[in-house]
């Protein structure tokens, strides 16, 4: 690079065919057709990721041919309605976490708007998707905040009471999407099945329901 990126880069180990016939590592070979594909897979599921994140607000994938001076965006997904309101309610979980022993429940609820744009040679298509999220900390007197107090004075458990739920309203969609994530682990390490902090629920219900 010639000069700074103001972003997060990840370097993945996407070996060709001849990398990986030789590789000590890994022998999974990745051909431009495979990349291409996780592109558009990552592409579909890019407002469901950010949906309940804290900071992040875009995410933009590239291509570089050679021979060409920049690379070219290909498919991007931005939360539109970013501003410090936004990033205030985003940042709920830290806000209520640091008031954890509090005797009373917290609650919040704000709007998201996501912008999702694919430019390709056979694909050109903008779309907009706005959710409701609300979102909430349990007290420390309700049954889970108990449990959570019991798992971290018994076991080293430090688990936070916190739930979120987001409904899909977008004027364009003929369904109702109904996202949950549930922040149960703070500093847990499970054994059993690597490392989790959430659990992604979703369930799909007709307007007329």
């Amino acid at each position: 690079m010639t000069k700074p990126f103001h972003g997060t880069l990840f370097r993945f180990p996407l070996r060709s065919a001849d990398q990986a016939a030789v590789s000590k590592l890994s022998r999974q070979a990745y051909s431009e057709d495979d990349i291409s594909y996780m592109f558009s897979q990552l592409y579909k599921e890019a407002v469901f990721s950010l949906l309940f994140l804290k900071s992040i607000t875009s995410v933009e994938m590239y291509t570089w041919e050679a021979g060409v001076k920049e690379p070219q965006k290909i498919y991007s997904c931005s939360v539109t309605s970013a501003n410090e309101n936004t990033a205030w309610h985003r940042q709920a979980l830290v806000r209520f976490s640091t008031a954890v022993e509090s005797s009373n429940s917290q609650m919040d609820s704000f709007s998201l708007d996501f912008l999702s744009e694919a430019t390709l040679a056979t694909i050109s298509e903008k779309r907009l998707d706005k959710f409701f999220i609300v979102q909430g900390m349990a007290s420390a007197s309700s049954k889970i905040g108990t449990f959570a107090t019991m798992a971290a004075k018994e076991y080293d458990l430090h688990l936070l009471p916190w739930a979120s739920v987001a409904a899909h309203i977008s004027d364009s969609s003929s369904e109702v999407m109904v996202f949950s994530s549930i922040d149960l682990f703070r500093k847990l390490r499970l054994l059993y099945d690597g490392c989790l902090s959430s659990y992604l629920l979703h369930l799909t219900l007709p307007l007329n329901h």
